[in-house]
């Protein structure tokens, strides 16, 4: 829909501005629900996978919302590799499991699963207790969107 478009417009536009910091800028798109933001998120992706980019992090308030995800990308001709944060165990993130074997391609969580810690989990947070850190260190390791 020319709305769904003009927030990819927007948003492309918005990632290729760098803060004074010299961190990428973000975008927030705040749509309702059934506005299209997944179809907007999936054609955003689709784009900076494209242009190079080969890691990205798709946070969803529900781990159910995989099949959406996968069905966007499929209307849109896109066969992107993708699989949940929570078919991994705690450790690095490394090819297979629906990623590529050099580890790219979507990592889809919810916020649950993204804040969750290892039940042995002692000392500081690192890839092996912290699901955050863990996303941390497979973003570094690539090159992301």
């Amino acid at each position: 829909s020319s709305p769904q478009l003009e927030s990819v417009a927007y948003a492309a536009r918005r990632f290729r501005a760098l803060l004074p910091s010299g961190a990428r800028a973000g975008y927030f798109l705040g749509d309702g629900t059934g506005c299209g933001k997944g179809r907007v998120i999936a054609t955003l992706i689709w784009h900076l996978w494209n242009s190079g980019a080969r890691r990205h992090l798709w946070l969803s308030a529900s781990a159910d919302l995989i099949e959406d995800a996968c069905r966007d990308f499929r209307d849109l001709g896109a066969q992107l590799p993708i699989c949940t944060l929570s078919s991994w165990g705690y450790g690095p993130i490394r090819g297979g499991k629906g990623l590529t074997a050099e580890g790219d391609g979507i990592l889809f969580t919810n916020y649950s699963t993204l804040v969750a810690s290892s039940a042995t989990g002692n000392g500081p947070p690192s890839p092996h207790n912290s699901r955050l850190q863990q996303v941390i260190d497979w973003l570094r390791r690539g090159e992301g969107g």
